[in-house]
């Protein structure tokens, strides 16, 4: 049996969806890059790069103007 049967989700899922799915919910939620980054074990400069634009902080940047 696999992770995912255990889970009761479909096969088509893939640990990299999950992992993608988990950051993004942690940037939504508020937290830091920094944050986010040691608790995925990778570079704030990726989680920047490809989760950053779902954060809070990122959109009231942007809705402020700067």
């Amino acid at each position: 049996m696999t992770t995912l049967d255990y889970a009761g989700l479909p096969l088509r899922y893939t640990p990299h969806t999950l992992r993608h799915t988990r950051i993004t919910w942690w940037v939504e939620k508020g937290r830091t890059i920094k944050e986010v980054a040691d608790a995925a074990g990778m570079t704030t400069q990726m989680v920047e790069e490809v989760y950053w634009h779902c954060s809070p902080h990122f959109q009231k940047w942007v809705a402020e103007g700067r």
